[in-house]
């Protein structure tokens, strides 16, 4: 039951990717200005200009235009770039690794602080451990995540001297260097996710220690650490799983952001170069695997949903 469940979480998934692509076909191409116009000079003639829109075809229907793309993009052909020629698949490809890498040293960062602070301020709601909690978790909510950036880069990185502020290097390159280097981005990152799965982990187990079960689990007496460990997290954590997923790919988005303030050559420089060049190529191709990313996020919650709920692979 579980495998069929997962096929067809998959196939579902299929018709969404359609749509994720005809989107971002479409925004951006309904946005104003002609990206042939920043290609060349303001003395180019109506026929240079004809000419190059024929070849790149952008003198077509503009469903033929997206039939031609997703045909191509199927097969991994993402089109060149309109500023330098070279393909979009490769311009991920080189960007792609150096964002994950931040996201993922991000979800390390965050992901266990949350879960052990969430579980202590619903464990101990009320009391003072839970109002100290709830007061970080508000403040990572509210704070932007580039102001706090530049907060960390300037105390860390310029008065202390303990990190360094901008760059980045790759892993295979020098592992100490490469974690040296996202260790501030992706605590900047990390400290808005961390707050909204502290707040609702919160609440789920603050609901979760109010049940009988729990109660039933006390008056047995069970060891602290088994009830909240067996029997209230692992409950309040299947509805949190679903704000784990969404925070994932929250942090690929806002991942953009903080590459821009720490200077890391991910997906933030190449969408920012893209937009301001009307380079349509890259645009309709960072969205597309970003849909892509996001869709296999979700794909991954709903077997997490399996593991957490026996339910599920018993219905």
């Amino acid at each position: 039951m579980a495998v069929r469940l997962g096929v067809a979480r998959l196939i579902s998934a299929v018709p969404l990717l359609i749509f994720a692509s005809m989107c971002a076909f479409a925004i951006i191409h309904l946005t104003p200005g002609d990206p042939v116009a920043f290609m060349l000079p303001d003395t180019a003639s109506n026929a240079e200009i004809a000419a190059v829109r024929h070849q790149m075809g952008l003198d077509l229907p503009l469903p033929l235009q997206y039939l031609h793309w997703v045909g191509a993009a199927a097969h991994g052909d993402l089109g060149y770039s309109f500023i330098n020629s070279q393909p979009v698949s490769r311009l991920i490809g080189d960007r792609l690794p150096v964002t994950l890498s931040l996201v993922l040293v991000a979800m390390v960062l965050a992901v266990p602080i949350a879960f052990v602070l969430g579980t202590l301020a619903g464990a101990y709601e009320g009391t003072l451990i839970d109002r100290a909690i709830t007061v970080y978790a508000s403040l990572g909510l509210a704070m932007p995540g580039f102001w706090i950036g530049l907060l960390l880069a300037y105390f860390v990185a310029v008065e202390l001297r303990l990190l360094p502020a901008v760059g980045f290097v790759a892993f295979d390159k020098d592992p100490l260097a490469w974690l040296e280097h996202l260790i501030l981005p992706a605590l900047t990152l990390s400290i808005g996710i961390s707050a909204e799965l502290i707040r609702q982990l919160r609440s789920s187990m603050a609901d979760v220690m109010r049940r009988d079960y729990i109660q039933t689990a006390e008056a047995k007496g069970l060891p602290w650490p088994t009830i909240l460990g067996k029997h209230a997290f692992r409950n309040a954590a299947i509805p949190v799983f679903t704000i784990l997923g969404l925070q994932l790919i929250r942090a690929l988005g806002g991942a953009v952001i903080i590459e821009l303030v720490f200077a890391v050559p991910g997906f933030g420089s190449l969408v920012v170069g893209a937009a301001s060049a009307r380079d349509l190529p890259v645009l309709q191709g960072v969205i597309l695997v970003t849909a892509v990313m996001a869709l296999g996020v979700n794909f991954l919650v709903d077997l997490g949903y399996l593991y957490l709920d026996p339910r599920l692979r018993s219905a």
